[in-house]
């Protein structure tokens, strides 16, 4: 059986008792797996708690307020299934106002400062796209759980009501 020689412990040690790694050229890992172990853990102690936590989520703010469209097109991508320009084609097709409500958009977008993009509306069971909301309607059919009876019952109750 092959075996490598730790550089923190100086021990020979089998294969297996290192971490693989592709771009060194021996293809393991210089520490054994409890040397490596034992320096992470040394090396988080030494942070103060939430730091690793903190530092990437100011590289992920960071990015997200660089690169708006592309964080739009990875979010329209991994949560609805659709691309940026079926997003526009929707945009587009609705003139650029709530489905619903027949309004535009009016909520200003707090990181841009300029007025925030409509929402995706979606089935939550299907995943399936129904349309493009602007916030309140969208937050108006989330508080009904998009159920629809519900939102009947609550029309009626506005109608008799006035």
């Amino acid at each position: 059986m092959i075996s490598l020689c730790c550089s923190n412990c100086k021990q020979e040690k089998p294969v297996n008792m290192f971490g693989k790694r592709k771009n060194i050229f021996r293809g393991y890992q210089y520490f054994c797996k409890p040397c490596a172990n034992l320096r992470n853990k040394l090396q988080k102690q030494s942070k103060p708690k939430g730091y690793y936590y903190q530092k990437a989520k100011g590289y992920q703010k960071k990015w997200v307020k660089d690169n708006p469209l592309a964080n739009k097109k990875s979010i329209l991508k991994t949560r609805y299934g659709i691309s940026l320009e079926q997003y526009q084609e929707m945009v587009t097709s609705q003139e650029n106002k709530c489905k619903i409500c027949i309004n535009y958009e009016v909520v200003i977008d707090h990181r841009t400062n300029k007025v925030q993009m409509l929402s995706v509306d979606h089935c939550h069971k299907t995943n399936e796209v129904r349309g493009l909301l602007c916030q309140a309607c969208n937050h108006a059919i989330g508080k009904f759980k998009d159920d629809p009876r519900l939102c009947r019952r609550a029309a009626n109750y506005l109608e008799n009501e006035l």
